[in-house]
């Protein structure tokens, strides 16, 4: 991790950046980052209700389809049946994402790549091995960590950006936050 001066960091902007920091990953970046996003994108509440209520639904149509003509306790078996058909789908659906996104995610950020951030008055600097973006503040809704890992989430967009959290500190989290709009972190 460097914490190079501002200026050997930019030196063709003239607003220095504040709080830069850069950190190489090892090889087991890939995974960890792979683990986090989908972590973040199964497990957190929104994303357990979707699947939860698709599933009872799949459950009651197969039940409600069966009831009238083969009776409560088959139609009852075959909406459990159904219920955990969808379960068992999701879940290898799921694993055969993250098996991919991992693959993907290591030819794209291979062990000894580099990840910066840094900070202006009205932007942040990101740089991965896939892109380096300087985006307005007020682009972003919220910032969370999650894992070891720093997430801002895009305004009006689907947009996740996870970021190691060695790139921060606890006063650059507070800096980012401040400039989102967003209260403190508890």
């Amino acid at each position: 991790m460097t914490d190079p001066t501002p200026n050997a960091a930019e030196p063709d902007k003239s607003e220095p950046l504040r709080f830069y920091r850069s950190v190489t990953v090892g090889p087991e970046f890939p995974s960890r980052l792979a683990v986090a996003s989908f972590r973040y994108l199964l497990l957190r509440p929104t994303g357990l209700v979707r699947v939860v209520v698709v599933a009872i639904a799949f459950a009651v149509a197969a039940y409600t389809t069966t009831i009238q003509s083969n009776g409560q306790a088959y139609a009852l078996r075959i909406g459990g049946i159904g219920f955990g058909a969808f379960v068992v789908i999701i879940a290898v659906g799921a694993a055969v994402g993250f098996v991919v996104e991992r693959r993907r995610l290591r030819e794209r950020v291979p062990a000894g790549s580099e990840f910066a951030v840094g900070f202006r008055d009205t932007t942040i600097l990101m740089r991965s091995p896939m892109d380096t973006a300087e985006v307005a503040y007020t682009k972003y809704q919220s910032c969370e960590e999650v894992g070891d890992f720093v997430l801002l989430r895009q305004r009006s967009s689907r947009i996740l950006n996870f970021l190691p959290g060695e790139c921060f500190t606890p006063e650059s989290l507070a800096y980012l936050r401040e400039k989102i709009g967003q209260p403190p972190h508890r």
